[in-house]
Formats: structure tokens, sequence, C-alpha cells
């Protein structure tokens, strides 16, 4: 493994990914032999159990492999299954793959004060976990980013280019080759539609069809249906209208041999918990096709498990860049070897949270001379969670993507404010949220304890307050945290992912219990996940409009990251009170929505994180946290331009200097909440930062 590269990339997330495959392309062997990439990467890969496998001995071309598994296999890569099967022991898999467990968990949830943020740590970043929605905001939103509109304007030709490298369907039907909307977004298009057919102005996603305003409610998806091209578009129309012919029908067969079942979307709802088809078009797939080869002069090397601590520069030198990270083994997490490379050029996009924290480490530790505004501008997008009770009527809520339909609104003095989507649930943790949302809504009895019985569960987890008529939402979030700070119980959970098993059978028995029970209803202890859901319409929104907060190391971050301590080394300060007027906007969307899904739903809107009344003790769970390292036109108001150079702040007269060749390019660097899903700008960010680089001619 060479220690000097032309390129260096921390994190293979979107920004990290795209920039990674435009330098491969430019140091491609014909081009420039002797220039390669390094991706760092701290996280494993992550991909479906049900990806078939060979061992190596048993293929008939031995040192050929056929798919992500067998390559990964071959080359002794650490990789991990996703969360399965449905049922309790998926949950206990989930909670396994976490990262606050072992640097090897996908899910890392961080707590930093009244911010929760559920972030990725996996060869691929964020496209491993997010729900795939690709919705390009409004001009409005970007234009102040730039020094002029023209140059605002520009960024729409980078859209589509990364629309071409993500790859995007509408999914809005049960099943790729029906009309038949799915349940949910069925109400959602109805709800919708019904405000605008009373006169609703305020919805800004509309098209218009002669005298008629009708809702563009379909989403973009980086996701697989049909594959493009397959179906002629004329035998699609005739499908659509049950006007098929003998011929139609007759070549129906050949169309269906062409379908690969593993990469068609089957509505399972598990975007953000992992596909198990493997329809998402997740960036490890776009590496691995980079890396597959096994070319000793691929230009492009990922070395996974990989954290990177500080970057130190010393001008003048051939590679000036000394990138220094911790490795960490696939089996063990405590002691990892402290490595370094160095580089011409570095690309930071760690991810929001990610890259703001190491350049507060780095300007913390005098290894770079960066803005003051480091930290500051951190967003949450303004993320929010928000469910309707149904009194009348069921809706599936576990089947589809998990966002396929949204409604957009203005509020006055704004062309668009927020964005409210559907939301699936999937059957592995229905069980589990329909208890949380039952308890939030309307309290629980329990109505049997006989799982509760062994007085050393009771003992363990300090459930003696469970002995009572009746339990809140509060008691059982109690419960759970007790469960999760249990040393055997973190111990049973780093075995099953490391394993597959626990040494601990008797404590893994004991939280299984306690899982069962969490999942029962035990009104109905026959009730599917499907009729759990039934009862609930759950939506997830984004505004506009949002008060910053700022990103903070906490004083002893020096001496945990010595001692290896996979706590959390940063907070953040949010200013909550200042945000609760966004919320209550979104929230007004909601039962405009709602009180056209049911009659009466309006009244039935709740919020299970955030408490009007008490905005300062609430919690916003974030997962499309945003600002840290914001884009600004120089050092005094931002930490980058709007190309990603890292502004170099050594007092220099000239406040635009920059570092030569270093860049962020990821979330941290959008320097106000978009109000939709950020993914789509962030590509296209990265787009337009590679043609910079690297020219156009070497994107992906």
């Amino acid at each position: 493994m060479s220690d000097s590269f032309e390129a260096v990339v921390i994190g293979s997330g979107f920004g990290g990914t795209i920039l990674a495959l435009s330098f491969a392309n430019s140091f491609a062997p014909e081009n420039n032999p002797n220039k390669k990439v390094c991706i760092l990467e701290r996280g494993q890969w992550w991909f479906s159990h049900e990806i078939n496998f060979t061992p190596k001995a048993a293929r008939a071309d031995p040192e050929k492999s056929s798919n992500m598994r067998e390559y990964l296999d071959d080359n002794s890569k650490p990789y991990h299954f996703w969360a399965h099967p449905d049922n309790v022991e998926g949950i206990l898999n989930l909670l396994a793959a976490n990262r606050a467990l072992t640097p090897q968990g996908i899910y890392d949830y961080k707590v930093l004060g009244n911010v929760h943020a559920l972030v990725t740590n996996a060869v691929g970043g964020g496209s491993m976990i997010y729900s795939n929605v690709t919705i390009e905001p409004p001009m409005e939103v970007y234009r102040d980013w730039f020094s002029d509109e023209k140059e605002a304007a520009k960024l729409q030709d980078y859209f589509r280019k990364a629309e071409n490298f993500i790859k995007v369907n509408k999914i809005v039907s049960n099943a790729g080759m029906s009309a038949n909307l799915l349940d949910k977004t069925k109400a959602m298009k109805e709800a919708a539609q019904a405000l605008i057919d009373k006169g609703n102005k305020d919805i800004v996603n509309v098209t218009q069809i002669g005298n008629k305003t009708l809702i563009d409610f379909p989403v973009d998806l980086s996701i697989t249906d049909i594959p493009p091209g397959l179906i002629p578009a004329d035998l699609q129309q005739r499908m659509k209208n049950n006007a098929l012919t003998v011929a139609d029908i007759a070549s129906l067969p050949d169309i269906m041999a062409k379908l690969s079942q593993s990469s068609v979307c089957q509505r399972q709802g598990r975007c953000n918990l992992g596909c198990i088809p493997g329809s998402r078009h997740t960036l490890n797939k776009s590496l691995y096709d980079a890396v597959k080869s096994g070319n000793p002069a691929n230009p492009l090397e990922i070395r996974e498990l990989s954290e990177v601590y500080d970057i130190q520069f010393e001008e003048g030198k051939e590679f000036p860049y000394k990138i220094l990270y911790k490795l960490y083994d696939k089996m063990n997490s405590s002691s990892p070897q402290k490595k370094e490379v160095s580089a011409k050029k570095v690309v930071i996009a760690a991810g929001t949270l990610g890259s703001t924290e190491l350049l507060l480490k780095c300007k913390a530790r005098g290894s770079l001379q960066l803005s003051d505004q480091v930290g500051k501008s951190f967003l949450t997008n303004g993320d929010f969670l928000g469910y309707m009770t149904l009194e009348q009527r069921t809706i599936d809520s576990t089947r589809g993507p998990i966002n396929a339909s949204h409604v957009a609104f203005k509020t006055e003095g704004k062309e668009f404010t927020y964005t409210i989507e559907d939301t699936t649930i999937s059957k592995m943790v229905a069980p589990l949220v329909a208890t949380m949302l039952e308890l939030h809504a309307h309290g629980a009895k329990v109505a049997n304890m006989d799982l509760l019985k062994d007085a050393e569960l009771l003992i363990r987890f300090g459930l003696s307050s469970l002995i009572m008529d009746n339990i809140s939402t509060t008691t059982l979030m109690e419960i759970f945290s007790t469960m999760w700070n249990d040393p055997k119980v973190r111990g049973v959970l780093i075995d099953i992912l490391r394993t597959g098993t626990a040494s601990d059978e008797t404590t893994r028995k004991l939280v299984e219990s306690l899982l069962t029970w969490a999942v029962t209803d035990w009104d109905n202890p026959y009730a599917s996940p499907e009729e759990r859901m039934a009862r609930f319409f759950v939506f997830s929104a984004m505004s506009r409009g949002e008060k910053a907060g700022m990103v903070k190391l906490k004083p002893n971050w020096k001496e945990m990251e010595d001692q290896n301590d996979l706590g959390e080394k940063i907070f953040v300060d949010w200013p909550a009170a200042e945000n609760t007027g966004i919320f209550k906007s979104m929230v007004e969307g909601m039962k405009k929505l709602a009180a056209n899904i049911e009659s009466g739903g309006e009244d039935r809107v709740f919020t299970p994180l955030w408490n009007f009344d008490n905005p300062e003790e609430s919690t916003t769970v974030v997962l499309h946290p945003l600002g840290g390292c914001s884009i600004g036109k120089d050092v005094t108001v931002g930490v980058v331009d709007n190309l990603g150079h890292v502004f170099r702040n050594d007092g220099s007269s000239d406040k635009k200097k920059a570092y030569p060749d270093l860049y962020v390019i990821d979330g941290s660097i959008i320097p106000e909440p978009l109000g939709v899903n950020p993914s789509f700008t962030i590509s296209a960010l990265a787009f337009r930062a590679a043609e910079n680089i690297v020219g156009a001619k070497n994107l992906p």
C-alpha cells in the first residue's frame, strides 16, 4: 500500500464518491499511470445477505469473482449484511449495527444536546441509509450562494449531470407494472388535490392541464423499478389503459425474462434500513464497479475502517498534506493502528458533522489556519416528524419506498418554504414504532406481564416501573436507555455484529423478551405489522427559514480521542425556541392534509419529538444536518468558497486566499436550509467542483 497519493478523499458519500471517481477517471493508467486517488472511509461495506456467494475454491475460475460479496471476500475486505429478518431478531441485529458500540456499525446515532442526528458509517456514505429522494430546490433557495444570478443559474446544469449519475425513477404504484397507487401515496395525492380544488394557493408543486390545476405529487427516487427502456412507451400506455393487444401479450414473456428480480424495487420500505433486493442506487455499487478489476494499476484505492483525525500542511513539499488516521481492525475496536498518508490534493467529504468535527480539531491543534466560521451556521434542514391517528379508515403505511410523494408549500413572501412527504415504516420496525405512537397518542395499558416475571430481568434493567397499570412513552424510553447502557447488553450486541452469535445467551434471551414485550399489541397479540401501522399516517417534513446553531468541540475531546473513546467529541448549541415557528408552519401543513385524509384528522396530528409548550426541553432528530463549513465570499464570513476551496486564515490582507488543492465537498458547505432532501444539491455542487478540478471530460 502506497503512502503517497496524487489525491486523498476523506469519506465516500455523495461528495466524496463523485470527486474520487472524477480523480480516478483523470488518473486512468492510459492518462496518468503513476497517479492514484485514495478514499479513507471510516466505515465498512454493507449489502444484502441475498447476494449469491460461491467460495473461491468452488468456482470454475477461482481468480474471478462475480459480485460484490465475492470480490470483498476474496480481498479480505470488511463487510456485513443489512439487519434482517422482519421480527425481533431483526431489531436486535439493527441495534447491533450501531457505531456507538463498535467502529464497524453503520448507524451513527449522535446525541448532541437538543439535536440528535442519524448519520452513516459505511462505504457509500449517506446513500446507504437515505430515502433516495432526489428533489431539486427552486433557484430562490441557492441564488445568494454565488456572486451573481447567472452563476447561480449554472448550477442547474450540474443538477442534470447529477441526475444522470444518480439515475432516478418515480415509484408511486404498488408494483412496477401497475397503475394502482400505493395506499399511503394515494391518500397523500387525494388530500393535496382536495386542498387545491378548494382554492388553496400555497401548494407549489402543481401542473396545469387545460383549466385544471393538478398536484404533481411523485418524487424522483434513486431506485430501479422497471429498468429504463425495457418496456416501450406505447406498450406502457396500453398497459395502463388496459388495452393490451394479442401481440402485446405475446411480447411480455420476453420482457419479463430480462428483469432481474434482485434489482427491482419490491416496496419493502427498507430504504433506510438496507434494501434487501438491492434495487437502490447506493454509492457503494459505483465504487465497487470502479475497483472490482483487481488490477494493481487501478487508480482508485479504498481503505476501510480508516478514521481521519488530523490534516497537516507543509508548504513547498511535493506532497504538502499529511493525513493522519486510525485504522481499525474488523474484529477489534479497542486498539486501532495510527497511520498516515500524504497527498497533493485533499477533498474532505466526511459528511456535515464529520467534516465539521475534523476541521474544528485541525483548527484547535493549529494544523490548519482556518476561518473563525468553522462550526457556525449549523442547520437541521428543518427536519420534522409528525403523524395523525386514523379512526374512520385504514392506510397501509408499510408498503413502498420510504418516501414516494410530496407536497411543497409556500408562505407569505417566499416562492417555497417547506416540503411534506408521505412516510413508510418497514415491517421489521413497524410493531415497535406502532407501540411508540400508540403510547404517545393515547397512552397504553399493559394487559399482560408474563414476559416480565423474571426477577433477574427486572433487577438488571430496572423495570420495576413497569409493574403498574399504565406506561408512558417516557417510561419506555427510560427502559431502553437503561438496557442500552448495560455492559452485558452492549457486549451481546457487539458479538452479534462481529460474529452473528452471542457468548452470553442468557442476556440475549432477556433482551429478546423485552423487545417482544415492547413490540406486541397486548389487546390483539396476533396483529400483523400492517395492522398495527394502519392506524397511523406518518409525515416527514423539511423547512427553510431556520435560525442556525453552532457545532463545538467538547472540552475533553482530546483526552477522549487519545483513549480511542467512540463517544461524541462534539455538541451542538441550537436555538430551539427561535425555531418553533418553522415547526408550527409545518404542523399547519400537516393538519391541512390530515383534514382531507380523514374527517376531523386535523385534530389528531401529533409531533412525537417536539413539545410546543416547552421547546427548550424538546428534541429534534435530524436526518439531514447541514452547515458548519459554509460557503462564503471570503474568510470573514465563510469556511470555503462556492467551489469548496478552503480559505486560509493566516492574517493575509487577501481575504479570499485559499489552501492549494484543499476542498470540502459535502453537506457541511451548504449555507442555509434547503427545505428538501439535500443529496441532489450536494451532488450538483460536487459535480460543479469536480469539473473545476479535473475537467468536464473526467466526470463520472
